[in-house]
């Protein structure tokens, strides 16, 4: 009764299409979210190098302290 001879034209593939693409842009959107804030001591070598620019600290301490965050 529902059936015709159109049911298994190109458009059913057009939904599955569509939820692995909605699938791929959140997986996609999540990695780069997750990815974009560089490393995790990004700030604090920052930080350092404020500090050793502004003479807060010596050249000791601030290759001791930036080896640490290398680490």
């Amino acid at each position: 009764m529902w059936w015709n001879e159109y049911w298994h034209t190109p458009w059913m593939l057009f939904g599955p299409a569509m939820i692995l693409l909605f699938l791929a842009v959140c997986f996609a959107v999540a990695f780069f979210a997750k990815h974009s804030h560089g490393t995790p001591h990004g700030r604090s070598a920052e930080i350092l190098k404020e500090r050793y620019a502004r003479g807060e600290i010596g050249d000791e301490e601030y290759e001791r302290r930036r080896r640490v965050l290398d680490s």
